[in-house]
This record gives structure tokens, sequence and C-alpha cells, in this order.
């Protein structure tokens, strides 16, 4: 059994690595049916543009799912940052607008007074 094994592998062994006689003829005789057609420089130009257009598209596409998926940070002035770092919570009031209501708010208590 164990020699039946090794002349089939070996019969296969012969297939692949010593291919029967008259194999590169053949390959070549093929090759010189088939006329090759040159490329201009715009096909060159398009072939090897593909793959960077891909890339970018890519790149592109990471990017604006990275700024959808990351949380927007408020915008805050130079006055906010140095207060947050170096001046004690009781001062801050003095830099930033902290209990300050928003405008529309502040807009409705005048008229009310007003009216009054």
């Amino acid at each position: 059994m164990h020699s039946e094994l090794q002349e089939v592998f070996k019969q296969d062994r012969r297939q692949v690595f010593m291919p029967p006689a008259g194999f590169a003829e053949r390959v070549l005789h093929r090759l010189q049916e088939k006329p090759v057609q040159p490329q201009n420089f715009w096909e060159n130009v398009f072939a090897t543009g593909w793959p960077v257009l891909a890339a970018t598209v890519a790149g592109l596409l990471i990017l604006v799912g990275m700024h959808m998926i990351l949380p927007a940070t408020p915008n805050r002035g130079l006055s906010e940052i140095y207060a947050e770092s170096a001046v004690p919570p009781a001062e801050r009031a003095i830099y930033m607008d902290i209990d300050a209501p928003p405008p529309p708010v502040v807009f409705e208590q005048l008229i009310s007074v007003d009216e009054q």
C-alpha cells in the first residue's frame, strides 16, 4: 500500500514539475496567436491612477466617518482655557458668563419689565 501511494505521488510530481514534451512550444505558439495591443499614454495614466483614486476616496470616507462618530467639542476662547487652569472657581465668573441666561430669556425679561 505504501509503495502504491509513493508511485502515485511521484507521477503527480512529474506532471507538475516536469511538463510533457512540447509544452514550451505550445505556450509560445499560443502567445504568438494573440496580438499585443499597444496602449496609448492616456490608458496608462488611467490604469495607474485608479489605485490613487481608490486610496483617496477611502481616506475621505474614513475622515467623514470619524467626524460623524467623534463628539464635537465646544468652542472655547483663550480666557476660558486660562480660567480653567489657573483661576480659582470663585473668580471664574469674572472671566466667563457662567450664570448668564441665554439671550432670548434676557429679551423676554426686558420686555416684561417695560410692560409693567
